[in-house]
């Protein structure tokens, strides 16, 4: 093991926040992926994600766990009311 970024941080709440890239959302202009250029090369917009709402769905006990997460966010987040009322 050994640290990707060196750095004198002792603790993760004193360094900076960073983004890393997931694989959930990609949406691409077709005339930019035949250019041949590389993901980042490009015009790229961040979407934030909440960790607790990012779950991989392979079971359906993962689906049953996910629904559960969905109702802690409808109920505490008034920005994803919109998400709720779009999935009735």
């Amino acid at each position: 093991m050994k640290k990707v970024i060196e750095s004198s941080y002792t603790a993760r709440q004193q360094a900076p926040e960073i983004f890393d890239m997931n694989a959930s959302i990609y949406a691409y202009n077709p005339e930019f992926l035949s250019s041949g250029k590389g993901v980042l090369d490009g015009y790229c917009e961040i979407v934030e994600m909440y960790d607790t709402g990012i779950l991989d769905l392979d079971h359906e006990n993962d689906f049953e766990l996910m629904e559960v997460i969905a109702r802690y966010l409808f109920a505490k987040y008034e920005n994803f009311k919109e998400i709720r009322e779009n999935i009735r």
